[in-house]
């Protein structure tokens, strides 16, 4: 009696052995499910804040960009503008060649173009959309600039206007539907699609105007 008692003693010792053994190892298993959920969800945050950086300084390099620009005839140089044309002349802009000394938040909409077809009112800014058949289509003549001179049905130099500088405050325009005095309109919004680039595609080479949109 006393062994069968031994033998059935070390068989409760060893199934409870086992059943401690498998559940160490299933909290092992567990621990390391949630480290490895946690740590991939840490590296997606990481990637996501890499991927905010790199948005922000493409977004404050634009902008520094375009506020360099405004200091030279509005026209934006980057890496890619040709120092040089082809003739000698020199690509670069000069320091204030569009005449404007000051910044107002407002845009002229050059009188020596054409005007829009619909409004009637002059435009500068860029129509020309890509399509799938046409990626790179070559912006319309009100778009262009000459700096060289050479073609007279293109203007050598930006129409004076800050259209990337908003309006400090709201202005009431008396159109309003309900009392006619509110404050609900506003002049000027930062524009930062309104700098002449250069171009260098199979349909246009030159200076032309960004969208404005």
């Amino acid at each position: 009696m006393t062994r069968i008692r031994r033998l059935r003693d070390g068989r409760g010792s060893i199934l409870v052995m086992t059943v401690g053994v498998l559940a160490v190892l299933a909290v092992m298993a567990l621990s390391y499910v949630t480290v490895v959920r946690i740590d991939r969800r840490s590296t997606d945050a990481y990637q996501r804040d890499e991927n905010l950086q790199q948005q922000v300084v493409v977004a404050t390099s634009w902008i520094r960009a375009l506020l360099a620009a405004d200091l030279f005839g509005n026209r934006m140089v980057n890496a890619n503008t040709p120092r040089t044309l082809s003739g000698g002349d020199s690509n670069l802009p000069r320091a204030f060649e569009d005449g404007e000394y000051a910044d107002t938040p407002w845009t002229d909409l050059d009188p020596r173009n054409p005007g829009n077809t619909l409004t009637g009112v002059p435009y500068t800014w860029n129509t020309a959309f890509a399509t799938p058949g046409n990626p790179n289509p070559a912006p319309p003549l009100n778009a262009q600039l000459d700096p060289t001179g050479q073609n007279n049905s293109i203007p050598d130099r930006a129409a004076p206007g800050d259209a990337w500088l908003a309006s400090t405050q709201p202005i009431d325009t008396g159109q309003s539907s309900n009392d006619g005095a509110e404050w609900d309109t506003w002049p000027q919004i930062s524009n930062l699609l309104s700098a002449y680039r250069y171009r260098n595609t199979s349909q246009f080479i030159g200076w032309a105007r960004d969208s404005g949109r």
